[in-house]
């Protein structure tokens, strides 16, 4: 659904089963118990990116609420992630742990998200760890805005996203920036992961 969905949703996310990662509506997820105020202020402005080439839509909530489960993740350059000779932009054939990713939204502003990270190692990729979160959510235009209680302080985390729709259904749109991109793919470096700069997820609505 979205975030989920380089966040669905996402080290902020990921730090405890509470509202946050959402948002990596891409996207991802890390969130840990005893996150700093400097911690939350990072990974905020790292969600505030423009996420989609969908600007100016004027989205109302009643459009999102349902299920929105993963349709496609694709990266900006192709990759070789399960090492079998063959690059791929299409990054769920190359991998399989972010296939659970959904977002589901009902009609009273709650949002539950399951969304995925990999590790990427020398020779190989690993799945690492998904996870299910809630928050608050509301959406202005074109920006989604979700809403959490962590360790006492209220967050508010927004993300840009875009609907589309043709004859076989309707989708939500979320797209990770380079600076994002390393919360649902841990890379050390100088591995087949580390040219990705741009990671476009779409949600299709059940």
């Amino acid at each position: 659904m979205f975030a989920t969905a380089k966040a669905q949703i996402i080290k902020l996310l990921k730090m405890k089963k509470i509202a946050l990662n959402l948002l990596s509506l891409a996207v991802a997820t890390t969130l840990f118990v005893g996150c700093s105020t400097d911690t939350l202020t990072e990974e905020n402005s790292s969600l505030n990116a423009t996420a989609t080439v969908f600007e100016g839509q004027d989205i109302q909530q009643n459009q999102l609420v349902g299920t929105w489960m993963i349709e496609s993740m694709t990266s900006n350059i192709a990759v070789d992630l399960d090492a079998n000779g063959s690059s791929s932009v299409d990054l769920l054939t190359e991998t399989t742990c972010f296939d659970g990713m959904y977002f589901d939204f009902n009609a009273e502003g709650i949002v539950e998200t399951e969304q995925g990270r990999i590790s990427v190692l020398e020779d190989r990729v690993e799945c690492d760890g998904s996870g299910v979160y809630t928050a608050g959510y509301e959406v202005s235009g074109n920006t989604l805005s979700v809403t959490a209680e962590i360790n006492g302080q209220t967050v508010t985390l927004t993300k840009t996203i875009g609907l589309s729709s043709d004859a076989s259904g309707e989708y939500l749109h979320v797209a990770i920036e380079d600076y994002e991109v390393e919360q649902i793919v841990s890379d050390p470096g100088n591995t087949v992961a580390s040219d990705i700069e741009r990671i476009e997820i779409v949600y299709k609505k059940q």
